[in-house]
């Protein structure tokens, strides 16, 4: 019966490994902030549980997990989460508590010559034996946040870049809009401009037909004298021509430039 009970434990003891699963559940074991502190002892200190590869660390009677393990294939043990409570010295040398994950009192002996705890447990599925081993105590270096580059600004004034000339829309074909601050369009060829506004899909009627059929005039450019590239600011007639830094758009408010520019989406 006995040497059942050791199977039952081992396999138990091998579970806490991590292994993948498709179901998991949080352990349900405390966190170190809601035990108690109790007495420290000579066996306070970061150890590593033999059987399954991972570390604890002792501190004022409690174990707590640093190396987070997953218990019967099911339960998340979890980083800061106290395994062993209430240990105290049961004689010289010897250690005793609560094994948590197990359910059974806690019984180790100190083997300072090999820092060594022989570990026995008479838990809910008989007696365990495992052995946790002293390791340096390992204190992470403080690694300061690294600041983050500053990004472009959202928004930026626009840049003036000199005087707009008058062009208007020179040439038979060319006609003139308010639209987009004031622009040349033209018709394609065969066609003339109707009374429609020239963004509109019937802005070009065929000549000499009063039925249609009818096309979308072309967008030719401002009618100020500002180059490709840039937008004209100011009365008809004069004002300036302004330009936005590579990777925005200008920005207009009330149909109206605000002489500002943003991000592009």
């Amino acid at each position: 019966m006995q040497t059942r009970h050791l199977l039952a434990v081992s396999v138990a003891l091998a579970c806490w490994c991590s292994a993948p699963t498709a179901f998991a559940v949080k352990a349900a074991l405390p966190h170190v902030d809601d035990v108690p502190a109790g007495t420290r002892y000579s066996i306070d200190g970061l150890w590593r549980v033999q059987s399954i590869g991972k570390r604890v660390r002792i501190e004022a009677g409690r174990a707590v997990v640093v190396d987070p393990w997953k218990h019967l294939f099911i339960f998340d043990v979890e980083k800061d989460m106290v395994v062993i409570r209430d240990i105290v010295a049961s004689g010289a040398g010897t250690f005793e508590g609560d094994d948590l994950p197990l359910q059974g009192r806690w019984n180790a002996r100190l083997d300072d010559a090999e820092e060594v705890l022989e570990v026995t447990v008479a838990g809910a599925m008989g007696e365990a034996k495992y052995r946790m081993v002293r390791v340096p105590d390992e204190v992470e270096p403080e690694v300061e946040p690294e600041e983050e580059a500053p990004g472009p600004p959202a928004a930026v004034p626009a840049r003036q870049v000199g005087a707009a000339g008058n062009l208007g829309c020179p040439g038979k074909q060319s006609y003139f809009s308010t639209l987009r601050g004031g622009s040349c369009w033209t018709c394609p060829d065969g066609y003339k401009r109707t009374a429609r506004a020239m963004d509109s899909p019937h802005a070009c009627k065929k000549r000499k037909s009063l039925t249609g059929p009818w096309l979308p005039a072309r967008h030719i450019g401002s009618a100020w004298g500002c180059p490709k590239g840039q937008f004209h600011i100011g009365p008809v007639g004069g004002g300036h021509c302004f330009t936005c830094p590579s990777g925005y758009k200008r920005v207009h408010v009330a149909g109206a430039d605000s002489r500002m520019c943003v991000l592009r989406g």
